[in-house]
């Protein structure tokens, strides 16, 4: 995250791009909505931790 962060105003500061191509390079940036419901969270949540666990996300119920 630092790192594109760092790219993205390097990129803004020096190379001055118009703006439908900065948002056409960063789309996310001109997004609202970022992780869906709370659903979507609890999914992702629960299955890294059974990839950390070292077990099978598929065995999750």
């Amino acid at each position: 995250m630092e790192r594109t962060f760092a790219y993205r105003r390097r990129e803004v500061i020096e190379e001055k791009p118009f703006i439908a191509e900065f948002k056409r390079r960063w789309p996310a940036l001109f997004s609202e909505r970022e992780n869906g419901t709370i659903e979507t969270r609890r999914a992702c949540v629960l299955k890294a931790l059974m990839v950390y666990l070292n077990e099978d996300p598929e065995n999750l119920i």
